[in-house]
């Protein structure tokens, strides 16, 4: 794994402290590092094996000036990841004192962001969930959650850079009560997910992945 110490705001290292875990080898797992951390571990083993958590004191401000880091920036080692039945299941919990140091809205967080070698990339199979909620007294304003089948250095990440207008809207009377709407593709600098289609002002589909809906 490439690896090089973080700079933060004004130039130093940022600092960080090791969390020393286990994993029995008996199937599923939860790790709670939460009070530590920021975060919550799930994952499959067939043997025993070590896993350490780096809990860094901030988060980089080396991601690119179209993303934002948001929470706790973690790097999770294991010892031995023949013993990891991939993949792993990440969750990042974020407060309402993390959003407000990074200037963020829930609604630009977009998941969690690893380290490639050589930028900041965002997982395939990540996300968020903006539901408030209180672990052992601390509330949090929502989780990221990632799917992952490798490790690097890793941060909740947002993008504030917004996709362009949807254009070309066309409206075509399917002749069966429905309507056949179709549009072109907006851009993103990270790619456009999914659309949200609204009808008279209320949203009547929040997940549409294509540019047509009927």
């Amino acid at each position: 794994m490439l690896f090089r110490p973080w700079i933060g705001e004004g130039g130093g290292v940022i600092e960080e402290e090791d969390i020393q875990t286990n994993v029995t080898g008996v199937g599923y797992e939860m790790i709670d590092a939460l009070d530590n951390a920021g975060v919550i571990i799930g994952v499959n083993s067939s043997s025993p094996t070590n896993i350490t958590i780096v809990n860094y004191s901030s988060t980089p401000d080396d991601f690119p000036c179209d993303l934002k880091a948001v929470g706790r920036y973690v790097d999770i080692e294991v010892e031995d990841e023949s013993a990891i039945v991939w993949p792993m299941n990440i969750t990042l919990y974020y407060t309402e004192e993390d959003l407000n140091e990074s200037g963020l809205e829930e609604s630009q967080l977009v998941g969690i962001y690893y380290w490639n070698g050589s930028g900041w990339e965002l997982y395939d199979d990540t996300g968020v969930n903006t539901t408030d909620i209180t672990i052992d007294g601390i509330h949090y304003e929502g989780y990221l959650w990632a799917t992952v089948w490798h490790l690097t250095p890793m941060s909740g990440g947002a993008d504030i850079e917004p996709p362009s207008k949807v254009t070309g809207l066309k409206v075509k009377d399917a002749k069966d009560g429905k309507l056949d709407l179709t549009w072109n593709a907006a851009y993103d600098n990270i790619g456009i997910a999914y659309y949200k289609v609204y009808r008279d002002g209320i949203c009547i589909n929040s997940r549409v992945t294509s540019t047509t809906y009927r």
